[in-house]
């Protein structure tokens, strides 16, 4: 009988230890599984309030597709809008909160961010929030644009996407899309091609063939035209104007820029230049270029000049020499719309750079005709900027051995930005007449990515439809 009763006691001690460790077992089981319902509800709840964010974004862009510019939802008052999203039954599950604001330059609107705060029904407390910027794309996000066939030497190192509406022979190295709008064309030995031949739109030795994409979409060298009687407007108005000086009759006349990190600009009036035998791109025969403006009274100072803040617009109706370091946002047109038949050119003739390239600072410069590198340019040639050539072309003359001086071979040109040219370009060139060759003979281009979707106004646009050019999540 003892013996029975202390197996007993054991019996029951074992039946409340397992037991005890099978109701703590089961509560740990049921606490982590009420966890993770939690999370996961916490999950389902995060991912639809990012939903009804971009529901908030997607709202109003179709908004401003309906109302242009109008950064006030309609209210003519101030945000935040807060709006109820409801579900294809009419059901409220979330609301929305709208942060507009509009980017302006020179009292025009030049971009739109939207800040969506969504959050849902269920648990108003978890919240997401998504920012859009609304534009219309700039020829920023390109590398170069070309209305015209083009022939990239072996040397060429191009980062960014590459487009031509004409042929592309394509011997580089590059790390994006390079796109021709015509599926064959004919290269001739302009282009290396001996004896000439039809070939894709897209030919060569270099870059990385799987992104190379013909035919492509034309891109519209037209809809790039810029207003130039409206944009003279803004400048006389808000920004900096200067009138001709006489460079539409005298060769070699014109305006000499050189910006300053203060953001100020120094102007000089040009009288007289220096003229250099040169070959321009596609010419049979040689000219003088007037590039090089002569010193003392032929160049006057006529002032150092702030660049204002809220409208960074310098227009200039006459030849432009450039250079410099450029702070802040700025857009410098040069164009002529008095004198028919006269479409001024700009010159770099030194470094242009910015203070900072982490997209706070950037220049435009928009010519009417071409957009050349000085004969005295130097050896190493550090060029930042959205140039754009709207009906000449960009890049270096040939510069023959046999000239006065030895200005004919050059080293490295660093190029950081967009070329958009109307005709082929060219910075480096073969031998001929006995040299070894003339223009830059190392080229590098990178796009720079912190201008492509905040360019300095009035940039030309790639496309006329608006779109988010940029979207995160905060």
């Amino acid at each position: 009988m003892y013996k029975k009763q202390k197996q007993g006691g054991y019996t029951t001690l074992l039946v409340v230890v397992f037991g005890g460790l099978f109701v703590l077992a089961i509560s740990a089981l049921s606490g982590r599984v009420l966890v993770e319902q939690d999370a996961e509800q916490s999950r389902m709840n995060k991912a639809q309030a990012r939903s009804i964010a971009e529901a908030g974004l997607e709202y109003y862009k179709w908004f401003l597709a309906h109302n242009p510019n109008d950064t006030q939802n309609g209210t003519g008052s101030a945000g935040p809008y807060v709006i109820e999203y409801e579900d294809s039954e009419s059901s409220v599950v979330g609301t929305y909160s709208l942060d507009v604001t509009g980017n302006t330059q020179c009292g025009a609107i030049t971009s739109i961010d939207i800040s969506s705060t969504g959050w849902s029904q269920t648990d108003p407390t978890i919240k997401a929030t998504i920012t859009g910027r609304y534009a219309q794309p700039s020829v920023a996000e390109f590398a170069y644009i070309i209305n015209d066939n083009v022939f990239v030497g072996d040397d060429r190192q191009i980062s960014g996407a590459y487009h031509a509406n004409g042929g592309i022979r394509f011997d580089g190295t590059s790390n994006s899309q390079v796109t021709s709008a015509i599926d064959t064309w004919l290269c001739t030995s302009s282009f290396g091609c001996s004896p000439a031949s039809t070939t894709p739109g897209v030919f060569g030795s270099g870059g990385d063939k799987d992104l190379w994409e013909y035919p492509a979409p034309q891109f519209d060298f037209t809809g790039i035209a810029q207003d130039f009687n409206g944009l003279r407007t803004l400048a006389i108005a808000d920004g900096i104007h200067y009138s001709g000086f006489g460079g539409h009759t005298v060769e070699g006349r014109g305006y000499k820029l050189v910006f300053k990190s203060d953001r100020t600009v120094d102007v000089y009036k040009v009288r007289r230049s220096r003229g250099y035998y040169g070959l321009h791109i596609g010419a049979s025969a040689f000219e003088t270029d007037y590039y090089v403006p002569r010193a003392g009274r032929s160049t006057r100072l006529a002032g150092n000049f702030p660049i204002p803040e809220d409208c960074g617009l310098i227009y200039i109706e006459d030849r432009v020499w450039v250079s410099g370091v450029v702070s802040g946002k700025v857009t410098l047109v040069v164009a002529d719309t008095t004198h028919a038949g006269y479409e001024p050119t700009v010159i770099i003739e030194d470094d242009l750079t910015y203070t900072t390239t982490n997209g706070d600072d950037g220049i435009t410069i928009i010519a009417e005709g071409d957009i050349h590198i000085s004969p005295l340019s130097p050896d190493n040639l550090d060029l930042q900027g959205i140039l754009v050539a709207q009906e000449g072309y960009f890049g270096r003359n040939y510069y023959t051995c046999n000239s006065v001086g030895v200005y004919n071979i050059r080293d490295t040109l660093t190029m950081l930005g967009s070329i958009i040219s109307n005709g082929r370009v060219g910075t480096r060139w073969g031998s001929s007449t006995g040299c070894s060759g003339s223009g830059y003979q190392n080229r590098i281009n990178n796009y720079d990515r912190n201008l492509a979707t905040d360019p300095p106004a009035f940039t030309p646009v790639a496309s006329p439809d608006y779109q988010f050019v940029e979207w995160r999540e905060d």
